[in-house]
């Protein structure tokens, strides 16, 4: 059987999306090991609320189709999970 170029472009996607979900996935558990979520600091509840926004985006893109996700990856998509912070915008 002969996979095309579309069928490739999947299954290097899914692996991609499998990897970065596991690295969501430890870099939770790592702040929660270390009590970030409980720190009473605007840096680390940004940082916890970021990595929960970057799971969410990294699950419904697994479960996503893959015609609808294509249009969200790129600047755009990034921006969403990765908004600059108010310490980035203070001039």
């Amino acid at each position: 059987m002969n996979h095309g170029p579309k069928d490739i472009a999947a299954s290097e996607r899914a692996r991609w999306l499998a990897e970065v979900s596991k690295a969501l996935d430890d870099a939770h558990r790592l702040a929660s090991e270390l009590g970030i979520p409980q720190m009473h600091n605007v840096e680390a509840v940004e940082l916890c609320a970021r990595i929960a926004a970057a799971r969410a985006q990294a699950k419904g893109l697994r479960l996503g189709r893959a015609d609808e996700d294509a249009a969200q990856i790129g600047p755009k998509w990034s921006n969403a999970v990765w908004p600059k912070s108010a310490a980035d915008e203070r001039p």
